[in-house]
């Protein structure tokens, strides 16, 4: 478990207070969005496309007594070389306030493709009212140059841009613009 990341997770849950969560790629921060749905009766989806992963976050969430307060999905994943795009295959439909995109894995075959953009999110309607990006630089650049600034605003992770540590920022996120 990655302690900051999981700490920077809960707070943004407690700032945004989503009544319904969307995790692309299960793991540590399963745990964060189930026990914040056990506690505010918030919806919460998590898709992966490995089973076994999925398996041993859901023995996790067990251990911490949440288990119960997700709907977890296996899906296939889809690497689309030429286009350079990775996204879930069938992935069910999910009306999601609040998305975390850390996944597909960018890995076939055990290469891994660091520049393939993650495009669950862009088909995605209604529009989730916070997006969260776990580094993946190829999407949050193409989010940031898609998704116009009177839709999102954009904080970009410090991890990305390389700003001073002073009131660091480890996700990238997008904030819908309430008109």
């Amino acid at each position: 478990m990655q302690a900051y990341k999981l700490v920077s997770l809960n707070r943004l849950l407690e700032a945004e207070k989503p009544t319904s969560i969307l995790e692309l790629g299960s793991g540590s921060s399963t745990v964060i969005f189930a026990r914040y749905a056990a506690q505010n009766n918030a919806n919460f989806v998590t898709i992966d496309e490995s089973k076994e992963w999925l398996q041993n976050t859901m023995s996790m969430l067990t251990a911490f007594g949440v288990s119960n307060f997700v709907t977890p999905y296996v899906r296939n994943k889809h690497i689309d070389l030429e286009k350079k795009t990775a996204s879930y295959v069938d992935r069910p439909p999910v009306d999601a306030d609040f998305v975390l995109v850390d996944g597909p894995a960018l890995e076939i075959s055990g290469k891994t493709y660091i520049d393939a953009v993650c495009t669950d999110v862009f088909d995605m309607l209604p529009r989730p009212k916070t997006i969260v990006v776990d580094i993946r630089r190829p999407t949050v650049e193409r989010m940031a140059s898609e998704i116009s600034s009177t839709q999102y605003r954009f904080t970009q992770s410090n991890i990305l841009c390389r700003l001073p540590k002073k009131n660091f920022s480890y996700f990238s996120i997008f904030n819908r613009v309430e008109k």
